[in-house]
Formats: structure tokens, sequence, C-alpha cells
């Protein structure tokens, strides 16, 4: 049990929140969770907060960032696979982020790193999005060390809200420099330059784990004779260190007790390995060639698949929350928190802490009134044993737009019922299973054009080996009516927007006089939605 301490209702008391993104993690890619990598930072913030064992998100980066910052399912924010920086995909801007909601309440509001929920036209980006500030990219891939991305440089900062094309600041001086300490640095600079006098709210979204192995020599160090992932793992570390660092400015500005900290994966690791980044015993291994950008030997052990799947080891992944004012474990390194709790809620959970209504009021700058949330509220059910779960069912994805199927594409629910937690998946691509450290490229990946049906009793077969589909026709009956239920109402595209110009980068005169090609917004916002 953890005891409900009180909350403060007072703007001054509100808790910090400070919500971190760890872009490809593997479940078993942390110190505490038995990995070989060391990640004293984050293992210390689950030393003394939850660990979200039941705890899943979106098999892909953009439809989980949407599903943080919207409190939406995917196949209602609409964004259900990923976004590449030409497209003029976006989440619909009728959808209210949680930095816009949490600014109700007086919160100062940040955002850092990888954006990757649309960037198309202005009023997609962070700042117009309830971000009062914003330094980092939009797109969603690029170099480390170069911030190049589709022929495009993409580094920049947004320094006031509504920033947009005659504010928006390229920030050419980080050139050459690591992505992950560039947001590390920005994120302490936002801590020790903020009024402890207000509430603040920090989206950290790190481009690291993510591909391509990219990270300095000195990170790798530790790991070239203890790993068959060096560059993983120093990836990792790298990401690690930019935690401590917003620790330690934390508590050198005297805010730790006062913060609530998460710390997420946006969806399951990418479980091949790289070829030429990293030698698994002589052998150079590959990855399928749609997913290079991906292939960096990840670890979701002893789970099943990996990212772009709907088994668990694609979207039940590790998460953290630090609230040391707030949630008492019942002693340090016991706090587990094994209700059931999707991407969505986070919005719903931190509107609570600060004191919010967990539905959205009011009206867009469109003048459309904002769409509802799906999330819950998990602040009350963290806090205390005694809460009743919050949640007893989620839904998976829905690419509803890519198949004129019943269900759609990798689509699938998970309901608690008793001591048993039922999960449907349909239309999904098959897999393997996860090993301690990737070293069988076979063993780790999947068939990517075999689509499949299945249904697992994850409470009784956390590796879902066993497939009840065929056996249990009644359950796969009663969890699709559940599922078909849910998302009757989902969002779909209008057919103009798939008509949208595709975006390029355009030609950008630098400090020193030289020509560089520069991703910007491309379309008026009157033509999206």
């Amino acid at each position: 049990m953890v005891a409900l301490l009180p909350l403060l209702t007072i703007a001054a008391a509100l808790p910090h929140i400070v919500m971190i993104v760890v872009d490809d993690l593997g479940s078993h890619d942390l110190g505490y969770t038995g990995s070989e990598i060391k990640t004293p930072a984050i293992d210390a913030l689950r030393k003394d907060g939850l660990e979200l064992t039941n705890y899943y998100v979106q098999r892909l980066c953009s439809p989980s960032r949407a599903c943080f910052l919207s409190g939406r399912y995917a196949f209602h924010h609409g964004v259900d696979n990923w976004i590449p920086s030409a497209s003029a995909w976006a989440v619909p801007s009728d959808n209210q982020f949680v930095g816009g909601h949490l600014k109700e309440a007086g919160y100062s509001t940040h955002a850092i790193g990888k954006w990757h929920v649309g960037f198309s036209s202005w009023k997609y980006t962070p700042t117009f999005k309830g971000f009062d500030t914003f330094t980092g990219f939009y797109s969603g891939v690029e170099g480390y060390f170069s911030h190049m991305v589709a022929g495009g440089y993409d580094m920049r900062h947004d320094s006031r809200p509504n920033c947009g094309e005659n504010c928006t600041e390229i920030l050419w001086d980080v050139q050459g420099e690591y992505s992950t300490n560039i947001f590390g640095r920005a994120a302490v600079q936002v801590i020790e330059q903020h009024n402890t006098s207000t509430p603040l709210f920090m989206y950290l979204a790190f481009q690291g784990v993510h591909g391509p192995q990219e990270v300095p020599d000195s990170y790798v160090a530790p790991y070239l004779n203890t790993s068959s992932r060096p560059h993983f793992a120093g990836m990792v570390a790298a990401v690690d260190e930019g935690v401590m660092n917003v620790t330690k400015a934390l508590a050198k500005k005297k805010m730790t007790k006062q913060t609530i900290i998460v710390v997420t994966a946006d969806n399951g690791g990418p479980v091949w390995i790289d070829a030429g980044a990293d030698s698994v015993d002589g052998d150079e291994l590959t990855w399928p060639a749609e997913h290079e950008g991906d292939a960096i030997g990840a670890s979701n052990y002893p789970k099943r698949g990996g990212k772009h799947l709907l088994y668990d080891g694609g979207v039940r992944v590790s998460g953290i929350i630090h609230a040391p004012g707030f949630i008492t474990p019942p002693k340090s390194g016991d706090g587990v928190y094994t209700n059931l709790m999707h991407a969505s809620d986070w919005f719903a959970t931190f509107a609570s802490f600060a004191g919010l209504p967990v539905q959205p009021s009011g009206h867009a700058p469109s003048g459309k009134p904002w769409r509802p949330i799906d999330g819950v509220s998990h602040m009350e059910a963290m806090a205390s044993s005694l809460v009743a779960p919050p949640r007893d069912t989620i839904v998976l994805d829905n690419q509803s737009h890519y198949t004129t199927d019943e269900y759609g594409l990798n689509v699938g629910i998970v309901v608690v019922q008793g001591d048993d937690q039922w999960k449907l998946i349909i239309n999904s691509t098959d897999s393997g299973w996860s090993q301690r450290m990737p070293v069988d490229a076979v063993n780790s990946t999947g068939n990517w054009t075999h689509f499949t049906n299945r249904l697992f009793n994850v409470a009784a077969d956390p590796r879902e080996e066993k497939d009840l589909f065929s056996s249990k026709p009644e359950k796969v009956a009663e969890l699709a009516a559940k599922l078909a239920e849910i998302s009757a109402d989902r969002f779909i595209w209008p057919g103009h927007i798939h008509r949208l110009p595709r975006g390029k980068a355009r030609n950008v005169t630098t400090p020193e006089g030289k020509l560089r090609h520069v991703w910007f917004p491309w379309i008026e916002d009157e033509e999206t939605l």
C-alpha cells in the first residue's frame, strides 16, 4: 500500500511536473530491469517511486506521443502511424494538448526534444499547442550530430507562445553536438531559470535511443567488453546522464519534493541490430529493409515482440512515476503499480494533480469545442491501493484508414476480468521472442508480411506463448464486440487531407552567408484540420 499525502490547492503549492520520454527504449534496457546497461539516475527514480508494471502505449512513436499529449486513443486523435517529415498529417487542432490544459491552472509549460506529432502547419507546432517555449526538432528522426533529416536541417528554439514564422530561431551553433546532450542542457536551463512560485510542466522527449546508432565514444567505451550492443548501451547511458542532470538541477532549486517526474518509453524497443554499428560474436546482423531506422538492438526480454507489434514487447513498456511529495511507496524499492494504464491516461492524471477537471473545457482557436479525452486519472489509485482500479479496458492501435476490413489493421484490446487479463489482437504482424541481450536476429524479429489474429490471457501467459483464438471463440466474440463498441466513433480523415502537398526543406541563408536546406511548416492553416 502507498500512503496518500494531502494535495495542496493554492497555485504556488501545485506540483511541478516533468515528463521524460525515452524513444524506443526496451523494457529490459534499464539497470533495475536486470540489463547489463547501467542507468543509476533512472534506477534511483524507480527506487523511491512507483514502477508501472501493467502500462501500455502504442506500438509506434507518433501515435504514443499524440496519446501522451492529447489524452485520446489513436483512433480518436487520428495519428495511428508514424509521421514522415514531408507528410501533412498531424493531430487535428481541436484536440487540446496537456500543456494547454495545465496552463489553466497557471503552469509555465515547456517542450524539449523530439515533437513528431505533425508540423505541416504552424498551428501544429508546440508553441501553438499550449507550450510557452520549445527547443528541439519538429520531425521524427534525424542525425544526432548533423540534425539533418530528409535533406533538411531541423533544430530550433521557439521562444514564446504562438512563435511561428518570424519568431522561430534555427540553432546553427549546435551542429556537430549530440542531441541527447543538447536536450538535457536545455531542460536544465528551463529549471534554472524557472520561478518556483509558478508550477512548471516540462515535456522532455529525448531523441535517444532511436536509430541511427550514433553516440560519442566516451559513452560506448565502458561497454565494449561487457555488452553485445555497446553503441546502444552508450546511447542509453547518455540519456540516463541527461536524466541525472535534470534531477540534480531540481535538487539545486529545492524543487525535488514538489516535483512529479514521469519516465516512459514511447513504444517497445526494436529488437533487431544494425549491421555495421555493432558486431555480435563476429557476425553482422541485418534487419528488414523497411525498418532500417529502428535497428538498434533493444531488448524486451522476456516478452514477445517489439516495436511495430501488438505483442507485449511492442506495447507494454517501462514506466516510472516519482512523486515524493505526493506518493510514498511502502518502502524504498518496493513501489509497484499494477493497475492497467494507457498512454492516454497521463493527461487526466496530470490534470488531477493540478486540481483541474480531467476533461478540457472551452474551444480551440478555430472555435470548435475541444474533443473529449479517453484517458482516466490514476492519481488516487497510485496514492492508495484501497482505491479501485481506474480502468479495466484499453484499446491498442487501430489503423482504420489503411484497410477496409471491419476492424482495421493492427488493432487490439486488453480487458481485465478478475484474475484474468485478456488480450485480443486482430490483423497484426507476427513475431518471435526478445532475447536477454540481442544475439539472434531470427528469434528477435517477426514476419513483417504475415498478418494474424491472436487471443492471450497475459495474466497466466505473460510471454504470449499460448494462443487461445481458436479454442475460445466466445471470448473472442465478446472482446471483438467490446472493441467495436468503443471504436464506433473513430476519427476518419476527410478526403482533402490526403491531397495536401508534401513538404520539402527550403533554402535559408546561414549566419555565414551559406545557403542551407531547413525544414519549416509549408501549408496554410485554413487547408488543414
